[in-house]
């Protein structure tokens, strides 16, 4: 039988039903919460992608959510694990199905940025990136789709990056987050160069920018696995 931490449950519900979360996240964010506390993670956004990312990893697969997980490197690990479990036999279903969602706020993002940035559109297209890259970017085309966010691809003098865009309501792009392949930090001069092309539509975050080191949930700080590569 698995045992909570009492204390952490209880103060995990009582800060989510003050905060009147919608239904369908109420157990999500029950789980990074409840990571955050057991594991003594700083609530950033970082920490959130780690967990939000091995939750949507596990229903995608659909293997039950662990909250038995003794520390962040191991949550890392079966993250990672999951990251790899996609093959073409999986995705044959989806392989042709439409990706980016018909009147899309990201449409004026491929007018903005050069050409040497490839707008990734199909499904088939992520999957490949993912792979190339050995990244769980796969995993985000359910949020693609929702138009919540949208992945480019973009190489320079030798270092291939992933780059998630999301948009605000104003029109303007973030960075949500730029990784070379296996998830290599980002060199600040490339993430410039990015928000240069952006100009007078680029959409700071205030906290885990893309200066900040924004990443596909593999370099968490502290907690790298040289063995494993993501």
């Amino acid at each position: 039988m698995i045992q909570l931490d009492g204390k952490i449950v209880v103060n995990v519900l009582r800060d989510i039903y003050r905060e009147v979360y919608p239904l369908d996240d109420l157990t999500g964010e029950f789980i990074i919460r409840y990571y955050l506390g057991k594991l003594d993670l700083p609530d950033t956004r970082e920490s959130r992608l780690l967990i939000g990312d091995y939750i949507r990893l596990s229903r995608d697969h659909g293997q039950p959510v662990s909250i038995k997980f003794k520390t962040a490197n191991r949550l890392v690990r079966e993250h990672n694990r999951l990251a790899r479990l996609y093959d073409e036999k999986e995705i044959s279903a989806e392989r042709f199905l439409p990706l980016i969602a018909e009147n899309t706020d990201f449409a004026d993002l491929r007018r903005i940025l050069p050409d040497e940035f490839e707008w990734i559109t199909t499904t088939g297209r992520l999957f490949e990136e993912g792979r190339a890259q050995d990244n769980c970017v796969f995993s985000y085309r359910d949020k693609i789709r929702e138009d919540r966010s949208t992945i480019y691809h973009w190489s320079n003098d030798g270092r291939s990056y992933t780059i998630e865009f999301g948009h605000s309501s104003d029109g303007r792009y973030s960075i949500e987050q730029m990784l070379q392949a296996k998830n290599a930090k980002a060199c600040p001069s490339d993430i410039e160069y990015v928000k240069r092309c952006l100009g007078s539509r680029l959409w700071e975050r205030s906290e885990g920018a893309a200066g900040n080191d924004p990443r596909l949930l593999d370099g968490f700080e502290g907690f790298e696995d040289p063995e494993i590569p993501f």
